[in-house]
């Protein structure tokens, strides 16, 4: 009797397992290529995305590049203008303004220079002479004008120097100017730098030296 149960237990114990039927192993195929594929469509969208998004940075920042490059030059001119015809209106007893005194050390840049950090002049916004279209108190131009030791052979004609800061590249072109009298520099930029809405825009600097 405990043989006859001893026999029925080994075989139960050795009966083969059930295999899956075929349909089954198909579904789990086709279901695992399914989530392959949805993963790769998934990456080449987000891919397009992050492309589209990068063209329209670009574009952005070029834009923006122009645009104050264009106020910055306005602003040059304006302060050209001021030098003919007011030069005497500008106050160069404040440091950093007369750089013809022999204890005065100016910078080339004066952008760098602290001590003139408030002696910007910010042009009108409006369409007269001598006022800047801006679409916002934030993108108006500003200048500043400083007077120098007239360079040997400035006469006749001066260049004019930018620098756009956001890309590092330089420009020049050339003005027609009296052979005789003072000297002057006229720096203009595209925006003021210490307002909040301007800390991630394009900063565009364009400087020329002229004699009246």
């Amino acid at each position: 009797m405990n043989r006859q149960q001893g026999t029925k237990r080994a075989l139960v114990r050795g009966a083969p397992r059930s295999v899956p039927p075929a349909s089954d192993r198909e579904r789990g195929v086709a279901l695992a290529a399914a989530l392959i594929l949805l993963v790769t469509v998934t990456l080449l969208g987000l891919a397009a995305i992050r492309g589209t998004t990068m063209q329209e940075r670009l574009a952005g920042n070029s834009f923006d590049r122009e645009r104050a490059f264009q106020a910055a030059e306005s602003a040059l001119r304006i302060a050209e203008d001021r030098v003919r015809d007011e030069a005497n209106s500008f106050d160069f007893g404040i440091e950093g303004t007369d750089c013809t005194r022999p204890d005065v050390d100016c910078l080339d840049d004066p952008t760098r220079d602290p001590r003139l950090a408030d002696q910007w002049t910010t042009v009108p916004r409006g369409a007269g002479p001598r006022h800047f279209p801006a679409a916002s108190d934030e993108a108006r131009p500003q200048y500043l004008v400083q007077k120098i030791a007239c360079p040997a052979g400035l006469g006749g004609s001066a260049t004019v120097t930018g620098r756009d800061t956001s890309r590092d590249q330089d420009r020049s072109d050339f003005h027609q100017l009296a052979s005789t009298g003072r000297c002057y520099r006229a720096t203009a930029r595209g925006l003021d730098p210490s307002r909040p809405e301007n800390a991630a825009r394009a900063r565009v600097v364009v400087q020329s030296e002229l004699r009246r």
